[in-house]
């Protein structure tokens, strides 16, 4: 089992450019590993994304996460609007 130092509200970064915030992190209790990251993503309609952590590259400060994609790949994941309730 790896362990991460992360931090909320670090960088997100894509391939391309910065997609967004850490806003939360998903663990499977059996396990006790992160599967998944909820990214706060846009800058007026802001929404979360839960992004696979395969998708992490690396993480060479607890402040900013290195993704494998492009942003423009994050419609293939699921989102909601910060206006909706969980």
């Amino acid at each position: 089992m790896s362990r991460y130092d992360l931090k909320f509200d670090a960088q997100v970064n894509g391939r391309d450019k910065q997609i967004g915030r850490l806003q939360k992190v998903v663990v499977d209790l059996k396990t006790q590993e992160v599967t998944h990251l909820v990214v706060s993503v846009g800058l007026i309609f802001k929404q979360t994304v839960n992004l696979p952590f395969s998708l992490v590259e690396s993480i060479d400060d607890p402040r900013e996460i290195q993704l494998s994609v492009f942003s423009d790949e994050l419609s293939k994941y699921s989102s909601s609007s910060s206006n909706e309730t969980p």
